[in-house]
C-alpha cells in the first residue's frame, strides 16, 4: 500500500456504527486520518472476554484465517505474539487439521499458512482493548443507532436512543455501518429517499450446535490438532449427506465442539441429543470427547446461517458520507469461516480507500465511500463464489425465499473431480486449501496439465467419494 502520512483531521468525525470485530477494527486502522472516531454500540464491555447480547453467534466456532491474521497484524502490530502470550493456539491449518471433503480427507504435509484459534470473544476483547488505547477512539455504549441524518445529499449524523428511549444525534462526517447481519440500513437509505441496494439470500438451512469441554494441557486428539467433517451433500445418503461437526482446541485448554447440519437437519441443544447426532455420520471423535472430558458449558444452537449480499457497491445513487462493511453488506454461512476475515479485510480496503482517496487530491468525503464499496467487491465475489456454490447444491436450498433447484455444469462437474483428485495429491489439497481461505484465487485449476490429467481419469474420479 502507498504510504501517505497521516494528517489528523483530514475527514472530520468518523462515526462507526457496531463496536464488534468489524468496528474496532477498523477504528484501528483510520484512526489516524480522522479528528475523532466515535463507536456507537448498544451494548456494553466487560474487561475480560464475555459473551454480549449483540453478538450471539461469539458463542460458536470461529477461526481466524491467514489471511484475516496477516490483515490484523497489517492494523494492530504485535497481535500475533500477544493473542498467543493469552493462550491461544497458532497451527498450520495444512498439517494440523483432518480435513474431511465430501470427496474423502485431504493429505496432510508442512505449509507457511497459520491460524489463530482463539474464541470469538477473546479476540473482540482484544481488539477493543487495542483500540480503546488510541487516545482519539472513543466508545459510546448503552447506545442504539436507529437512523441516518442527511442534508444536502450527504451524511451529517446518527441518530441513536438510549435505554431510557431518549433520542439524540451524533455529528458524523462519514458514518460506517458495521453493525452486522442485523443492519437496519437498507431501511434507514429508503427512508431518506435513496435506494436501497439489490439483495441477494442463498439459504441452505443450516444449523449449529456447539459445547466446550476442558481437556488435560498435554492433550491431543491424534497426529493431528483438530478435525472438520463436512456433510457430504451429494457425494452421498442418510446422515452423512447432511451432517458434519468439526473440534479445534481455543485458549485456556478449551476444545469447541459443533456439531453441524444443512437441509433443516438441526442439530438438538440438548448434550445427549447432540453426541447422538455426532455419531450418526460415521466419525466417533467426536463423542468421544464429550464423553471423556466435562463439557464446560451448555449446548447453544445457531441458525441464522443464510448467505446475504448487498450491493452497495452497485447503487444509482450514493449518500454521500456513508458506507457499509463486514455483514452489513455480505453475510456468508459462517461454516465456511470467511466472516471475519471480509471484516478485516474491509478494515483495510477502507484504510487504503482513504489513502487513495487523499493521493488523488480529494480534500472531503465526497466519492469516498463509493470508491471503498467498490474496492471491497473483488474479495466478497471470492468469498460469495465459496459459499454459495457448496450450498446452491444442497436439496431444499432457496434463493431470495424461493426453492432453487440445483443443474450441474461442465465446470462444477470439473471441479468435483479437482477436489477428488486433491484427495489423493498433497501439493494440489494445499492449492484447493489456500483458495478455501482465501489466500489464492482459482487460477491455478484452470492449469492445462491439470485439466488434462483430469479429463484422463474422468469417470474414476466422478466416483470417488468419502468413506464413510
Amino acid at each position: 500500500m502507498a504510504q501517505v502520512t497521516p494528517r489528523s483531521g483530514h475527514f472530520g468525525q468518523l462515526v462507526i456504527i457496531g463496536g464488534s470485530i468489524g468496528g474496532s477494527s477498523l477504528a484501528g486502522a483510520v484512526a489516524a486520518w480522522f479528528d475523532r472516531v466515535v463507536i456507537v454500540e448498544r451494548d456494553s464491555f466487560e474487561d475480560r472476554p464475555a459473551k454480549r447480547k449483540g453478538v450471539p453467534h461469539a458463542y460458536h466456532f470461529h477461526t481466524l484465517t491467514p489471511l484475516g491474521l496477516r490483515v490484523l497484524e497489517d492494523i494492530f502490530p504485535l497481535l500475533t505474539k500477544e493473542m498467543r502470550e493469552l493462550g491461544a493456539p497458532f497451527v498450520d491449518p495444512i498439517k494440523m487439521v483432518r480435513q474431511g471433503t465430501k470427496a474423502g480427507f485431504l493429505p496432510r504435509r508442512d505449509s507457511e499458512l497459520r491460524l489463530l484459534r482463539a474464541t470469538r470473544p477473546l479476540l473482540e476483547w482484544y481488539l477493543h482493548k487495542r483500540t480503546s488505547a488510541v487516545p482519539n477512539v472513543e466508545y459510546r455504549t448503552g447506545l442504539e443507532a436507529v437512523g441516518l441524518i442527511e442534508e444536502s445529499g450527504r451524511i451529517v449524523g446518527v441518530r441513536t436512543r438510549d435505554p431510557r428511549d431518549a433520542i439524540s444525534a451524533v455529528p458524523a462526517d462519514f458514518v460506517v455501518d458495521a453493525s452486522g447481519r442485523g443492519s437496519r440500513a437498507p431501511r434507514w437509505l429508503a427512508e431518506l429517499g435513496y435506494p436501497a441496494p439489490e439483495e441477494t439470500v442463498v439459504n441452505a438451512h443450516w444449523g449449529y450446535a456447539t459445547t466446550y469441554v476442558k481437556v488435560p494441557s498435554e492433550w491431543e486428539p491424534g497426529d493431528y490438532g483438530s478435525i472438520s467433517v463436512a456433510p457430504k451433500v451429494d457425494k452421498g445418503a442418510g446422515p452423512a449427506a447432511s451432517r458434519g461437526a468439526s473440534l479445534w482446541r481455543n485458549e485456556n485448554d478449551l476444545v469447541v465442539v459443533t456439531a453441524q447440519g444443512n437441509r433443516r437437519d438441526y442439530p438438538p441443544r440438548d448434550l445427549e441429543g447432540m453426541m447422538e447426532f455426532v455419531s450418526s455420520f460415521g466419525y466417533d471423535e467426536f463423542r468421544g470427547v464429550l464423553e471423556a472430558f466435562q463439557a464446560v458449558s451448555p449446548v447453544e444452537i445457531w441458525r441464522s446461517t443464510a448467505n446475504r449480499r448487498r450491493k452497495f457497491s452497485a447503487v444509482p445513487r450514493h449518500l454521500e458520507g456513508f458506507a457499509a462493511m463486514g455483514d452489513s453488506v455480505a453475510a456468508m454461512n459462517p461454516v465456511y469461516g470467511h466472516g471475519m476475515t471480509l471484516a478485516f479485510v474491509a478494515a483495510q480496503k477502507f484504510r487504503e480507500a482513504v489513502v487513495a482517496h487523499i493521493a488523488s487530491g480529494g480534500t472531503g468525503v465526497l466519492g469516498l465511500g463509493q470508491r471503498f464499496q467498490q474496492s471491497l467487491e473483488p474479495t466478497i465475489d471470492a468469498a460469495w463464489a465459496l459459499s454459495t456454490a457448496s450450498d446452491f447444491r444442497v436439496p431444499g436450498v432457496e434463493v431470495n425465499g424461493k426453492p432453487y433447484t440445483y443443474e450441474p455444469t461442465e465446470q462444477s462437474e470439473y471441479m468435483d473431480r479437482v477436489l477428488a483428485l486433491a484427495t489423493e495429491d498433497a501439493d494440489l489439497a494445499l492449492k484447493y486449501m489456500e483458495t478455501a481461505l482465501l489466500m489464492r484465487g482459482p487460477e491455478w485449476s484452470r492449469d492445462e496439465d491439470l485439466r488434462a490429467k483430469v479429463k484422463a481419469d474422468w469417470d474414476r474420479l466422478g466416483s470417488v467419494a468419502r468413506e464413510p
